[in-house]
């Protein structure tokens, strides 16, 4: 992570136009990303929990209790974010009273540090006429087309569905971004 981690906060801290409240976990690392997070805390002004080594879920769980904004996106160490997309995100939820804005992963390659959208034609093909949806609504077009989108860096949910609908994180699995989205959209 302390090869990656003040990416990922730069490109967060790059949102402008919202409130936000950013809280980054040192889930038990081992490496030098404590030292480098407690120089980034001063630079880019967020909230630092440090705790022994649990897991990202259980990681996930615990900020989401203390989280104070009006929506919540996970991010890991080595993801970064378009500001400009997040903050268009958080104002189409807001004006549309949504529980959950799903997103589209980006991916680099690592070659050619060209930037693409993993599965562009099938997601387009998925939310063709979906612009807002139910979950049920989405899961048939989502299987119909084989593009679930379940990886968490790239959705947007509403602090107070996840605390209406009682959702946490299944801790010791792994791809517990997958259970926690998918219970999300039922």
């Amino acid at each position: 992570a302390a090869d990656t981690i003040e990416q990922c906060i730069a490109s967060i801290a790059e949102i402008s136009s919202i409130d936000l409240d950013l809280i980054v976990t040192d889930d038990g690392s081992k490496d030098a990303t404590a030292s480098q997070l407690l120089k980034l805390q001063q630079r880019y002004n967020f909230r630092l929990v440090t705790q022994e080594n649990a897991g990202q879920a259980a990681s996930r769980n615990r900020m989401m209790t203390i989280a104070e904004g009006d929506y919540i996106l996970f991010c890991d160490a080595d993801d970064y974010v378009d500001a400009k997309k997040i903050e268009e995100m958080v104002k189409y939820a807001h004006t549309h009273h949504l529980d959950l804005c799903m997103g589209t992963n980006f991916e680099v390659d690592p070659r050619t540090k060209q930037v693409y959208v993993v599965e562009k034609e099938k997601r387009l093909k998925a939310i063709s006429g979906l612009p807002v949806s139910s979950g049920l609504e989405y899961l048939p077009k989502a299987r119909e087309y084989k593009v679930y989108s379940a990886t968490t860096p790239s959705h947007l949910w509403s602090r107070q569905f996840i605390e209406q609908s009682h959702l946490a994180y299944l801790e010791g699995v792994r791809y517990e971004d997958v259970d926690f989205t998918f219970k999300s959209l039922l």
